[in-house]
């Protein structure tokens, strides 16, 4: 069964999200997991391209944008967006306004929930989607979280 975990940012500012996006898929590459960060878009994607090099001093997450070049088995972080999908992903990092169609395929998805209300709404409308397909929810609070140092 597919379980989706919201996680509650302590802040609504763009970088930042991406940056606790990088944080989470650093968590995930580290445990083992194969990983794609579904994007808005291109622009996101470049971002966070560039962010997964540099979010933190003593990180290195190996990774590579889909079309860019083929994915293998040593990559283990994918960043794509729109229709492209991963292959043997099994954690899906989702930033899109919408649930990507072939979400079902993951084991575990995680959705960043920024504090404005916009994206608040949007995560709502997201939380009742999840819900209808039967997944596991849960809710992780980071507003409590002590400050991020990169």
């Amino acid at each position: 069964m597919t379980r989706v975990d919201f996680y509650l940012l302590p802040t609504s500012d763009a970088r930042e999200r991406l940056v606790w996006v990088c944080r989470l898929a650093e968590k995930a590459y580290r445990g083992g997991h194969r990983i794609h960060i579904h994007s808005r878009d291109g622009a996101e994607a470049q971002v966070l391209d560039d962010l997964l090099w540099s979010f933190r001093a003593s990180s290195f997450v190996p990774h590579l944008r889909l079309g860019a070049a083929e994915p293998d088995e040593f990559t283990p972080v994918t960043l794509g967006q729109g229709d492209q999908r991963p292959e043997d992903c099994d954690v899906l990092i989702n930033l899109a306004p919408a649930i990507p169609e072939w979400n079902g395929r993951f084991q575990r998805i995680a959705e960043l929930v920024p504090q404005g209300d916009e994206e608040r709404h949007m995560s709502r409308e997201h939380f009742r989607q999840y819900k209808a397909l039967g997944y596991q929810l849960e809710t992780h609070d980071l507003e409590t979280a002590p400050p991020m140092n990169g």
